[in-house]
């Protein structure tokens, strides 16, 4: 990707109700407290600058060296502690059980497989650990983002949803794709009245790193 792409992608997650939702996403994390965070397909950074303002040990990861360009530059601006590096999703797998938290916000239904995706992020969770999804869900449609925003959604950055909308129109990650990380259960919380879904997965004490 380009720089213009990552300047894009900066305006999108500055939007009013992308960040909203992002907090709304955190809230259901354990406080930081210096657990380690890992952000897996950052782009310009914005789940892991909140991360990290709330304590946690946050870096975001991405493989293309312009996002992480941007997300550097932003972060320097705004003199946040997160770090950024290049790096693919297979090679973070690579090191299994590194983060108390692993988030990955509009990656797997992105991703070629998100089934081999899904269990690369769920490797790098250490046991007790805590695994974030952040997802458009069915409801992601233009019809359902216009009625959004005539119900009268504040902040700047509206159009941006619609754009959004657009470019998801109802596709969403295949259910049932957490089924394969049994005994763990997901639990599914709604955002941004239910366009999104942010899914929390705890891997219990019990697990074995790199199963």
């Amino acid at each position: 990707m380009s720089a213009l792409t990552a300047k894009f992608f900066t305006q999108v997650e500055a939007a009013g109700f992308y960040a909203t939702l992002l907090r709304d996403a955190l809230d259901l994390l354990p406080d930081g407290h210096g657990r380690t965070l890992i952000d897996i397909g950052c782009g310009p950074g914005a789940l892991t600058r909140l991360a990290a303002a709330r304590g946690y040990h946050a870096t975001g990861l991405d493989s293309d060296p312009a996002m992480i360009a941007q997300a550097t530059r932003l972060a320097r601006r705004q003199r946040s502690p997160a770090s950024f590096t290049v790096a693919a999703l297979s090679h973070a797998a690579g090191n299994a059980g590194q983060a108390d938290v692993v988030t990955a916000a509009s990656l797997l239904a992105v991703v070629p497989d998100p089934v081999i995706a899904l269990h690369q992020l769920w490797t790098c969770v250490v046991p007790m650990g805590t695994l974030l999804v952040i997802e458009t869900s069915k409801q992601m449609t233009p019809v359902n983002a216009r009625r959004l925003l005539t119900a009268g959604l504040d902040g700047p950055g509206r159009p941006f949803l619609t754009m959004w909308a657009r470019a998801r129109n109802g596709r969403a990650i295949p259910p049932g794709l957490f089924d394969s990380l049994q005994p763990a259960t997901p639990r599914h919380h709604p955002l941004l009245d239910g366009l999104v879904v942010a899914t929390r997965i705890e891997k219990p004490a019990s697990w074995t790193i790199g199963c």
